[in-house]
């Protein structure tokens, strides 16, 4: 439970519950709320009574140690695994083998404990669901948008399975399952020696894996309506008035485009370092004007109104660990991706082919 010191603190500065209110711009109503315990604070309205208590947030609010999970903090790429993490920071929170593991959570998509304040990789977090519920989820790393719809057939067809599906680079995504962050790696990579999508790597990293074709779709250059830079080939992008928006080391698209520049023998263009976390990102950064050109799918440009020019068609396979297919979650995600409901709704997406959902051996 989330511990409250907050009417401690009130008294403490001789304010009534009406003047508190006033001061934080809140209603009596959920001041009594939170003081009981009834409810738990927004970051926003946590921020606020502490302004106008003049103290700290962890003061009014605290975790009770007797409800918190020790768990490993799984940081963004980059991040330093002896940063402070601060209290009530969000994550998603899994059990991978025989420990959880925490990740954080953008502010649009919904978290499943909240931290205490704690330095290094060890953290302590506050469920937000059941332990039931959090048992019987399923983690997966990647950056198919498709992800989104199967987590969301997952809950539609199994009540009690949940699929939290997180935005990663496929050679991070499956470097996090590798290290037992994750159930799941979403990958599109393309050995460029042999030609082939991701066994290579899958078998590199995670041997013993297996491969589940998700789907196909459509990779390609995305500009403005009528290309007003006339983009047509990696050539085109070492102009000085074109700037490109890049995906961040190790996604697939990142390293379509390397491969096009190298055999394009180009080795500058402007904006190689403006990174985009997705396809999507890459789309939104154009539609704004703030890159001229970049590398996502068709459905992308799609979105946002943009045109695409097709380079490639990239194969999306989920990477089951060794091991994975004994889980009876497993079981239930391979039900939910072979359903007739989620291969239609895939099939409507712009530029997708849906995969057989056949498990193989990588």
């Amino acid at each position: 439970m989330l511990r409250s010191d907050l009417k401690v603190r009130r008294l403490l500065r001789g304010l009534s519950q009406g003047q508190l209110s006033a001061l934080a711009g809140l209603s009596r109503q959920t001041l009594s709320g939170l003081e009981h315990g009834r409810s738990v604070p927004s970051t926003s309205v946590a921020l606020k009574l502490a302004r106008a208590l003049e103290c700290r947030v962890e003061d009014l609010f605290s975790l009770g140690d007797e409800d918190l999970l020790p768990a490993d903090f799984a940081g963004p790429p980059g991040a330093e695994r002896g940063d402070a993490r601060p209290s009530g920071a969000r994550v998603a929170l899994a059990q991978v083998g025989d420990r959880w593991v925490a990740h954080p959570v953008a502010d649009d998509r919904p978290a499943d404990a909240l931290l205490d304040s704690h330095r290094g990789r060890r953290v302590r977090a506050m469920p937000l669901r059941s332990l039931e519920s959090l048992r019987g989820s399923l983690l997966v790393l990647g950056c198919d948008p498709a992800l989104g719809l199967l987590a969301a057939r997952v809950s539609e067809d199994h009540p009690r399975a949940h699929l939290t599906w997180l935005h990663a680079a496929s050679e991070s995504a499956l470097a996090a399952v590798a290290r037992g962050e994750a159930h799941l790696a979403g990958i599109h990579l393309r050995d460029e020696t042999s030609g082939e999508y991701n066994a290579p790597f899958a078998r590199a990293v995670l041997p013993g894996s297996s491969l589940v074709a998700l789907s196909s779709w459509e990779l390609g250059f995305v500009v403005a309506k009528g290309n007003p830079r006339g983009v047509r080939s990696a050539h085109d992008l070492a102009r000085s008035d074109v700037r490109i928006v890049n995906r961040e080391p190790g996604a697939g698209a990142r390293k379509l485009l390397d491969a096009l520049l190298r055999k394009s023998r180009v080795r500058t263009v402007r904006g190689y370092d403006l990174l985009a976390r997705g396809h999507h990102a890459v789309a939104q950064a154009i539609a704004l004007d703030a890159a001229d050109a970049g590398i996502a799918t068709r459905g992308a440009a799609d979105t946002f109104g943009l045109q695409f020019l097709p380079l490639s068609e990239e194969r999306f396979d989920l990477v089951l660990p060794a091991g994975a297919l004994d889980d009876e979650r497993i079981g239930r995600l391979l039900a939910s991706l072979r359903s007739r409901n989620f291969q239609r709704d895939l099939k409507a997406l712009k530029g997708y082919q849906a995969g057989r959902a056949e498990v193989v051996a990588a």
